[in-house]
């Protein structure tokens, strides 16, 4: 007989464990790291993205190192409580079967430690896998009692046999805080894993295959279409990679052997095909297709079985497993009856679910390895799952989850202001209450809310029934007020009438029949007539005409109309010191270029693209180029064809060509799409640039007889040659100029990176660099396959290497920056002090930096309330170091930011198209309206911005743009004094429009 279907060797979601050691890939630096790390320190902290393999590493890299007799390790999660968890597995081991010992709080702790260590007579290691769950489900309470059970073990005399090892996602690094005050040196031994190079993915893979007895038919080049379609824009997620190789390998078992494995080999041989690896499609999509195939699968069966039950039955049950915040969610489960039963304190969501229904859902579920058990609570698989269905999740899904989030915080500010839920939260939350499912602890905290607001409702009114005695007497007397201020008063109400329905019908309709600022100047006349409710709409028809582009270019240094109807953001320039624009005129194709008056200078013709350098008025004027009509190699022809030849060099202030510089044959400036390629660091371009002694720098391609493009650079003084050198890369440049840094590939993912200074000498070389760059105060860093080295003068700073998508650095000030991404987080910033190792990491997307103010401007997006939102997002402020964080928060979300050290301000275009330059305290210093598809820009010295609106080229001075047209107040204030909108209206002027009130 055959089996149908064997199980899959992979492990799909599943760390590895102490028995899979023999197929552990790829992490034997770490390995080794690690080992030495346990060796010389009690307590370690292990971190890192989600799906680096943290669990995976200590439970198999690190137990593969240390022998049995070596040590005995006890993996401790959270589950419902901590504390609990730990007084469990310490007094249900087999060292405490015969104890005495009552577990009754830290001291019964202590003492169970010493009689495990007393039974096996090796160190006790107590590891605490995902230890974010504390810092995330954790209260007040629970966290307090567990920093002191550490602080106890970690200094008693009594314990120092025990050591403590925490594995916890690097965004939740920054919330170790308490611990470290309370345990100074919590955080300073401590192990970053990485996301894996591709060249060790590599490594794993084929080692797999081989240990599996696995044959790719095109080897590497199926290795690396097997990496192409599992990586994401920056790494390669490890339970990705794991996910595919195992649904790869169920798909072509089914198709080698559709009536099962005859063989005794185990695995059995399989040979894994490049259409196969096409036909299996991208990683989201397998992961996905495989989730809601289970799901929809599993609530087939069940309601072929239980037919009342409802129809999202599985859906629900899985999304109790995911946190509002979209992360795993343990539950803790016993058995009954031969039943699986979820405690209704952590999952009271579940609680109305039938049993029977319920068990036969969580078995199917663990079957289908979307979640597993371990004898106390029941999980997810992987976070990657919790993304997933957190995307799946329903509008009303997510507003609950908020709601449940919003009574969460409120509870805990309670424990330190002793404030309840408010008549209006509690009025708002009523009507979801039935929905929310909240566990015992919010659900006494919603009724004690709601109990003293009632209370504080019958005191007032008590005190209302003492008012309104005394209000009645005063009414009474008003009966003898005469009859005749009545009648006075029925009048007036008469003309207030009318002068309102004057007052609303030229809101309507009669404001539009005159200029914009005309109109404006009437509102305020047509207010002073209107109360109530229609303040509302005189606020609406305010700002309404304030975000017209009339108005707002009103506060403009110039604006003109353009011939097309719109520019992208290359088609469009702004000098440095901000007195000059070069744009692109649609009509005849020309490069016009404006003074800082809105004057045309000059157009320049045939242009294949323009832009600024590093000098204040100094442009590049790429020229196109036509090849011969016939070519010695027409593929050359083909392939570079259009790429300048013929490049200008510009003076705006002057007027004057300074050079006119002509590339030899096969010589070509780089494409369009590089020039204007973002990197991250603004020294960093294919671009024309000055260096510090007044040298021309040049970057260019050179295309060889067989047409393989290389890179180079020319180092030049006016027009003469001073240097030609080779460079592969981008360019990189100090920030003063002095000194530049090309690239030569070494053997992928690492390079030589050659440094020079301003005339072209070469001053030092890097060898075998992942990463290489110029610190801000012209230092360099750069990092090898261990280490991270920062140089400056004799100075050489080492620390422990990372895998940053890009770094920055100031090594005076001793500062490190470090932006990665992560699976299901994708931005991550980490700020790092080079002498000491602090590190302080937020879930949030870099915008600038401020070296001297050593401050970081960040972005953190936020899930949005539903599908058909963008997602609000908050930017901040934040020290280096610690100190006062100042943030400003867009619900309407951010579609780009961007940071100016030079006035400490930030520009921001939000997702409803409206233009903000926020000051360094995080405030509002300038609103405008634009349209979609519109572009802007601020100059490097912050002194000017435009925008262009729909067809309407508009510039501002950055010094008197002081305008917010989303604020009726600040609106109103510049209708009643000397502004460029105050324009008093003669009466005449009103009256021929019929505006004369009674």
């Amino acid at each position: 007989m055959s089996s149908p279907q064997l199980k899959s060797p992979f492990k799909f979601l599943d760390p590895y464990g102490p028995q899979d050691s023999e197929i552990f890939f790829g992490r034997k630096d770490e390995e080794d790291l690690l080992y030495q790390y346990i060796n010389k320190n009690r307590l370690v902290l292990v971190y890192g993205t989600s799906g680096t393999g943290k669990t995976s590493l200590v439970q198999c890299g690190l137990s593969k190192r240390l022998e049995v007799t070596d040590w005995v390790p006890f993996y401790i999660r959270r589950g419902n409580n901590i504390n609990e968890s730990v007084t469990r597995a310490l007094h249900g081991c087999k060292a405490m079967q015969d104890s005495d010992i009552v577990a009754d709080g830290n001291g019964s702790l202590i003492k169970a430690l010493e009689q495990v260590n007393v039974y096996y007579l090796r160190p006790v290691y107590l590891i605490f896998d995902q230890f974010e769950e504390l810092l995330i489900m954790g209260d007040e309470d629970e966290k307090q009692a567990f920093i002191k059970l550490v602080h106890t073990i970690f200094t008693s005399p009594q314990t120092k046999f025990c050591s403590l090892l925490f594995i916890l996602r690097e965004e939740y690094f920054a919330w170790m805080e308490p611990f470290e005050k309370l345990i100074p040196g919590f955080s300073d031994r401590r192990l970053r894993v990485e996301n894996m190079r591709p060249q060790q993915v590599k490594d794993v893979i084929l080692r797999s295959c081989e240990a599996f007895n696995i044959t790719l038919e095109d080897g590497s080049k199926n290795i690396d279409q097997i990496i192409d379609t599992v990586a994401n824009k920056t790494n390669i997620p490890l339970p990705y990679l794991q996910v595919y190789l195992d649904q790869l390998w169920r798909e072509d078992y089914k198709r080698t052997y559709p009536q099962g494995y005859p063989g005794k080999e185990d695995p059995p041989p399989l040979v894994i095909t490049t259409k196969e690896i096409e036909a299996c499609g991208k990683i989201k999509d397998v992961l996905q297709r495989f989730l809601v195939e289970r799901k929809d699968t599993i609530q087939k069966e069940l309601k072929e079985k239980f037919p009342n039950i409802p129809d999202n039955f599985t859906a629900k049950v899985l999304d109790s497993f995911v946190s509002f915040k979209g992360t795993k969610r343990p539950l803790a489960y016993q058995v009954e009856n031969d039943n699986i039963v979820l405690s209704s304190t952590t999952a009271p969501e579940l609680a109305d679910l039938p049993a029977n229904a319920l068990h036969n859902c969580l078995t199917e579920l663990e079957r289908s390895r979307i979640i597993r058990m371990d004898g106390s609570y029941v999980e997810l698989a992987h976070d990657v799952l919790a993304a997933l269905i957190d995307d799946m999740r329903s509008d009303m899904e997510r507003r609950l989850n908020e709601i449940r989030y919003q009574i969460s915080n409120r509870r805990e500010e309670y424990r330190y202001t002793g404030d309840v839920l408010s008549i209006k939260e509690l009025n708002y939350y009523d009507e979801y209450l039935d929905k929310l499912h909240l566990n015992d602890e919010l659900m006494n905290f919603y009724r004690f809310s709601q109990q003293k607001r009632l209370e504080e409702e019958d005191n007032t009114r008590g005190l209302k029934k003492q008012l309104y005695r005394r209000k009645l007497l005063g009414y009474l007397s008003l009966i003898l007020i005469p009859v005749v201020f009545l009648l006075t008063i029925t009048i007036r109400k008469i003309s207030r009438d009318s002068n309102r329905n004057l007052g609303l019908l030229f809101l309507a309709s009669k404001l539009k029949t005159t200029t914009k600022l005309n109109g404006l100047n009437m509102i305020p006349i047509i207010k002073e007539k209107l109360y109530g409710e229609d303040s509302a709409a005189v606020n609406a028809t305010l700002l309404e005409y304030m975000q017209s582009q009339d108005v707002q270019s009103l506060f403009s240094a110039y604006s003109d109309t353009l011939a097309s109807t719109s520019l992208a953001e290359a088609e469009i320039n702004i000098s440095p010191d901000g007195r000059y624009i070069l744009y692109l005129d649609k009509k005849d194709t020309s490069w016009v270029v404006r003074d800082d008056t809105g004057g045309v200078q000059r157009r320049f013709k045939d242009v294949e693209y323009v832009y600024f350098t590093n000098r204040a008025a100094i442009a590049v004027i790429a020229k196109k180029y036509t090849p011969p009509a016939v070519a010695t190699n027409s593929v050359l022809q083909n392939n570079y064809a259009g790429l300048p030849r013929d490049v200008l060099i510009y003076d705006c202030n002057t007027g004057d060509t300074l050079a006119y510089i002509q590339l030899r044959y096969q010589q070509y400036m780089y494409p369009f799409r590089f020039v204007y390629r973002r990197f991250e660091r603004e020294y960093d371009s294919y671009r024309v640039r000055y260096l510090s002694n007044g040298n021309l720098l040049l970057p260019y391609c050179e295309i060889d007889r067989n047409g393989i493009q290389k890179g180079k650079v020319r180092l030049m003084r006016d027009t003469l040659v001073v240097q030609e050198l080779p460079s592969e890369l981008s360019i990189s440049t100090a920030k003063d100029n002095s000194m530049f840094m090309t690239g030569a590939l070494y053997a992928s993912p690492t390079f030589d990176a050659n440094v020079y200074n301003a005339n072209g000498e070469r001053t030092g070389i890097i060898n075998g660099a992942y990463f290489a760059d110029f610190s801000d105060d012209e230092g360099i860093f750069y990092t090898t396959k261990d280490f991270l080295y920062a140089v400056k003068g004799r100075d050489t700073f080492r620390t422990v290497a990372f895998d940053p998508r890009y770094a920055y650095a100031d090594i005076d000030k001793d500062f490190l920056l470090m932006e990665t991404n992560s699976v299901g987080t994708p931005d991550t910033l980490q700020i790092k002090h080079i002498r000491t190792a602090g590190t302080f990491t937020y879930p949030e997307k870099l915008i600038g930096i401020n070296y001297d103010q050593q401050v970081v401007i960040t972005q953190f997006k936020r899930r949005p309330l539903s599908a058909d939102q963008p997602p609000p997002a908050t930017l901040y402020r934040r020290p280096f170091q610690r100190g006062a964080v100042l943030s400003y928060t867009i619900q309407e979300g951010i579609n780009k930011a961007v940071y100016n050290s030079a006035v400490d301000e930030i520009m921001v275009l939000t997702a409803t198209n409206r233009l903000l330059l926020l000051r360094s305290n995080m405030s509002v210093k300038t609103a405008l309206q634009l349209t979609p598809n519109d572009v802007f820009g601020l100059s490097k010295n912050g002194k000017r911005f435009f925008y262009v609106r729909d067809q309407y080229l508009t510039v501002f001075n950055n010094d008197s743009a002081n305008v917010n047209v989303f604020d009726p107040v600040q609106s109103a204030k510049l209708l009643e004094g000397p502004s460029p909108i105050y324009q008093p209206l003669p009466q005449d002027t009103l009256r021929a429009y019929g505006l004369i009130f009674k």
